[in-house]
């Protein structure tokens, strides 16, 4: 896990196509490195930055892990912080959404009715994300 921590923590960015890039600890986070019990673990440990969260949020969306997410929205720091409230930028130079109207813009329904069931089309977006509570 420090491992990891420490990878994440790097500036060093894999390439995931042409437009986007990601740290090591964002993809082991999404399930694309690892599994559940990884992100779990990751998820739980108090040197996981709360920054990296929408990051990795937006790739299990993205990569539609619906197994993943569903760890992810049912883990207990993710019960407090809230990452299903922050905006997150889907293209450059465009405004930024929230997870859930990204996931309807790209038709995702799984993942839809998945960020539903957990709130995240409660309504406005907490301006102050993340809280000073976080963790």
């Amino acid at each position: 896990v420090q491992t990891l921590l420490d990878l994440g923590a790097s500036t060093a960015l894999l390439s995931i196509n042409d437009d986007e890039t990601s740290s090591c600890l964002d993809m082991a986070a999404a399930g694309g490195m690892g599994s559940i019990g990884l992100l779990e673990l990751l998820l739980g440990h108090p040197a996981y930055p709360v920054e990296h969260r929408p990051q990795a949020l937006q790739m299990m969306l993205s990569v539609g892990r619906v197994h993943h997410l569903t760890a992810f929205l049912e883990h207990p720091s993710e019960q407090s912080v809230r990452t299903v409230d922050k905006l997150m930028e889907v293209e450059s130079g465009e405004p930024p959404l929230t997870p859930m109207a990204n996931t309807c813009w790209g038709g995702a329904l799984q993942s839809v009715q998945l960020l539903s069931s957990h709130g995240a089309d409660r309504g406005t977006v907490d301006p102050e994300w993340p809280p000073d509570d976080d963790l």
